[in-house]
């Protein structure tokens, strides 16, 4: 199949490179030792591995067959998931090379290269896999490739439940696009939660010209065209048309109403690569980040990953002409910079000078938080590749520890190497799913694993459940930050709510229980002297991702008789409120989880 091929010879490939360098462990702590806002080693679980003799280096569903084995960045591809949980990659099995590709939804094996294809009925045989692939709430996944068919062999097909459904076929019309057919460049493979499919098809045929044959789509609708789409927001007095979509930097959130992707104009080079968001131009080579103190143009070649989470919010990364500063944008906020703190307050910083790219990887989820990953100055080499929280905090970095065998303990002399770049995606629940490659105390490369790492913030305790709400789940809460007094960085966040709604945050100083209070469908989960967070900016819409955040001045914790400031050792209690509907639609009111906080 050409994409597979394109895969293997792009420079930009996934794993191309690997970020940070082969050492020794340093022992710990390190020194200068990481503040507490710079956080620690978390508990890091191994999904999947190729390491010889691990407990998980089997490959689900295929009996006595182990992943292949070889410390290369290249036997996991990239990890993709939705932030409900479900998670997909493909992966290379100990196995001839016409038999080695296999994908794995959640843990299972979903199909092999080699396999009888089921959307053909078993009559052709599973082809290469595309490491785009893509799965939505429902645990439906989609993905690119080629079969054993002789012509009109390559496919873009999804599988929800055991029930197989072709996209798209070499040879077969385009939906939207009249007299159209596909030809056998099919890639970039996603699907939302209502089961629409999107892809790129490149060189397509029929009735349209060599001029006009690459085309960008999503279920029957055709988002953007070459040769015919013109996206508004370039700049320059000459507008140019799209000549060609990136491979693999197409994305949609998770309703299906944004879609991203990274592109190139029908322009001058230097200014011809740019970042469409919705089909408005965001980002363009050449020109300055808009709104940005950034003065310098983006650079030539400048733009070097892109991505969209669940909720629709847009991440890019590059570099600008002259200074050669690299960035970090999510909605097209600069969120990380080298040369800037890597966390406020750290006197460690961003910075490029052992990756040229500095930064490596930005991801979301639908909650409204969101991770960068890069290199920073740290002067061990072995410590020097780190991954952000919300900007605020430290919560992966090379050289954490590895329990490889899964019993709690970090006693397996395995720690993580090297990150893949992209390799990354973020759940609802704040887990993190990570491709990496391994190494052992001496430094010696072990092999590669999918990791997973629970990013509990680490501050509070979840307590008293929530009831479902009209979006089919419960409403949580989390409170993110610090517990210490002296940093004044409490955050709680809500999230799973009903999108353009109404929250509120409560407070007290003991916790209950009280299920429909005042015709609520969910139960408050305080007691005493119940207080609200009522200043400007502390209550009100939920948006579109269906999320909303306060941060707590811990100086006037709000009580009927006047704010009062926290003080270490107390413990405070504290839920959110929010519109709600119940049955047929009826207006109505719900709370999430509470949240117990002891301060420092």
């Amino acid at each position: 199949m050409l994409v597979a091929l394109a895969l293997a010879l792009s420079p930009f490939t996934q794993d191309s490179h690997a970020v940070g360098a082969t050492a020794p462990v340093p022992a710990r702590p390190v020194a200068p030792p990481r503040s507490a806002a710079m956080g620690g080693p978390r508990d890091i679980e191994v999904l999947l591995t190729n390491v010889p003799g691990a407990i998980r280096n089997e490959v689900p569903g295929l009996p006595g067959v182990a992943f292949d084995p070889g410390v290369a960045p290249v036997h996991f591809d990239r990890v993709y998931g939705h932030p409900g949980g479900h998670w997909v990659l493909t992966a290379l099995a100990d196995l001839a090379p016409t038999e080695d590709e296999v994908l794995i939804v959640d843990g299972q094996l979903v199909i092999r290269e080699g396999d009888p294809a089921p959307w053909t009925g078993g009559t052709e045989l599973c082809g290469t896999l595309d490491q785009r692939v893509g799965v939505n709430a429902s645990g439906a996944v989609v993905f690119a490739t080629n079969s054993s068919a002789s012509s009109n062999d390559d496919y873009v097909v999804s599988h929800d439940a055991g029930n197989w459904t072709v996209y798209a076929r070499e040879g077969d019309p385009i939906p939207g696009l009249p007299g159209a057919t596909f030809d056998d460049r099919i890639d970039s493979a996603l699907i939302v939660d209502d089961g629409r499919v999107g892809c790129a098809a490149d060189g397509i045929d029929g009735t349209v010209s060599t001029s006009e044959d690459d085309v960008l789509l999503l279920g029957a609708s055709v988002l953007a065209q070459k040769g015919v789409t013109v996206p508004p927001g370039q700049a320059g007095s000459a507008p140019a048309a799209i000549e060609d979509f990136d491979l693999g930097d197409f994305w949609a959130s998770a309703d299906g109403q944004h879609w991203m992707v990274q592109c190139d104009l029908d322009g001058a080079l230097g200014s011809d690569d740019v970042v469409l968001v919705d089909g408005n131009v965001v980002l363009q080579e050449g020109v300055s980040i808009p709104g940005s103190s950034i003065l310098e143009s983006i650079d030539e070649g400048g733009i070097f990953g892109v991505s969209m989470d669940a909720a629709g919010h847009w991440y890019a990364r590059g570099d600008v002409d002259g200074t050669g500063l690299d960035w970090v944008v999510r909605d097209g906020e600069v969120v990380a910079r080298t040369g800037a703190p890597v966390v406020p307050g750290s006197t460690e910083h961003w910075d490029d000078a052992r990756f040229s790219e500095g930064f490596f990887a930005h991801v979301g989820n639908a909650a409204g938080s969101w991770v960068v990953a890069g290199t920073t100055d740290e002067a061990d080499p072995a410590l020097d590749a780190v991954v952000v929280l919300d900007g605020h905090a430290v919560v992966v970095r090379e050289s954490d520890p590895v329990d490889l065998d899964g019993d709690g303990a970090h006693d397996d002399d395995v720690f993580i190497d090297t990150f893949g770049t992209d390799d990354f995606f973020l759940t609802d629940d704040l887990d993190l799913y990570m491709v990496a490659r391994l190494k052992d105390g001496s430094g010696h490369l072990v092999g590669q694993a999918l990791l997973r790492a629970a990013l509990d913030p680490g501050v509070g305790t979840g307590y008293c459940g929530a009831a479902v709400n009209s979006t089919g789940r419960p409403g949580a809460l989390l409170a993110l930050g610090s517990a210490r007094v002296t940093d004044d960085d409490l955050r709680l966040r809500a999230f799973r709510l009903p999108p353009s709604s109404h929250g509120m945050f409560f407070v007290s100083r003991m916790p209950g229980s009280i299920p429909n209070v005042g015709g609520s469908q969910g139960t408050m989960c305080l007691a005493g002297t119940i207080d609200r967070f009522l200043r400007p900016g502390d209550f009100g819409s939920t948006g579109l991702d269906g999320a909303i955040e306060l941060r707590v001045d811990l100086a006037a914790i709000p009580q009927p008789s006047g704010p009062v400031a926290g003080l270490p050792g107390d413990t405070w209690y504290f839920q959110c409120w929010y519109r709600d509907s119940g049955a047929g639609g009826a207006a109505t009111t719900n709370f999430t989880n509470g949240v117990e906080v002891t301060l420092e």
